[in-house]
């Protein structure tokens, strides 16, 4: 009896593992590539596996990306609080910038930009994707404003409103993962040097 339920055990786990490796195959897929171009039999070709497989675990391509979606949803539900790197507010804005821009795991949240990027790319999700985002901390004002306002407190970072220099720099963020995904290879890459220079 014992050994069933062990060999139940085992066979579960596998399940999960592959679910999540479908999981993650279809995530890089939508970030790269966009939710409809994406097909199953890539998904199933991507995860080396048939496409029969794939619909064993989900059904149809709309049931991956709603897993995905409740993932991402749960992980919005945190403000993401940014480490400082060396002390340094300029460093942590530096850090937190490029990470960002170059799909880089973001430490203090649970989401990743790839996770975002799959997200994001459905358009006919847009209004339930706006109105988690509204819903959710703010991430100008709980994780960017906060170092600025530490680097000005020990004048790495000049004097001025926080709370604007939060937001412009986090939409010169925004529109540098957005053209870096779009225009690849013909957008030049904003530094952080540059920002630096016309911001803090």
């Amino acid at each position: 009896m014992a050994e069933k339920t062990e060999s139940k055990k085992f066979v579960r786990m596998s399940n999960e593992k592959r679910s999540r490796q479908i999981l993650e195959t279809a995530c890089r897929l939508f970030a790269n590539k966009g939710y409809d171009a994406v097909t199953t039999k890539e998904i199933a070709k991507a995860t080396d596996c048939s496409e029969a497989l794939i619909f064993r675990y989900f059904p149809t391509k709309e049931i991956i990306y709603q897993e995905l979606f409740d993932e991402w949803k749960a992980g919005m539900k945190d403000p993401v609080i940014l480490e400082m790197v060396e002390e340094s507010a300029l460093k942590t804005l530096e850090k937190f910038y490029l990470d960002i821009t170059g799909n880089k795991f973001v430490k203090g949240t649970k989401i990743s930009p790839k996770l975002e990027g799959a997200i994001y790319s459905r358009v006919s999700k847009h209004k339930e994707i706006i109105k988690v985002i509204e819903n959710s901390p703010d991430m100008i004002k709980d994780t960017i404003e906060p170092v600025i306002l530490k680097g000005q407190e020990t004048g790495e970072i000049k004097a001025g409103s926080s709370s604007l220099m939060a937001q412009t720099f986090w939409t010169l963020i925004a529109g540098e993962w957005y053209f870096s995904r779009n225009f690849a290879g013909v957008h030049p890459k904003l530094s952080f040097e540059y920002i630096k220079g016309i911001l803090f």
